[in-house]
């Protein structure tokens, strides 16, 4: 009886470290939304810049505001299309990426900025 009792407890508690260290690890790579932005270019209007923090889906991203990008300033961008709207990628020395971040500028059309 305990021997059957000690394997149902192993067995559940297996099961919950799997869960649990799956669902630690599904969320959406910073890094690879990053690594689309190559287009150089320089700033010619102020513009705010979000931070974002990957979820398990791109509907679960979460955006917090933390600047401004000054005009004159030289960045890397990209286009990015969600189902909510586009947004531009921007990489920087400042505004750096990492496995669960990156930064966006939620600016409509090519107004703020100047090619290189």
């Amino acid at each position: 009886m305990k021997l059957k009792q000690w394997g149902l407890l192993l067995a559940t508690f297996c099961l919950s470290l799997t869960i649990f260290t799956s669902a630690q690890a599904s969320y959406l790579s910073g890094n690879s939304y990053a690594t689309m932005a190559t287009r150089r270019v320089k700033i010619t209007k102020n513009v705010n810049v979000y931070r974002c923090k990957t979820g398990q889906y791109e509907a679960t991203n979460h955006f917090t505001y933390v600047g401004k990008l000054h005009k004159g300033a030289h960045v890397k961008i990209s286009n990015w299309l969600m189902s909510t709207g586009g947004v531009w990628v921007v990489k920087s020395a400042r505004y750096y990426h990492n496995s669960r971040t990156f930064f966006v500028i939620s600016a409509k059309g090519h107004h703020w900025y100047k090619r290189i």
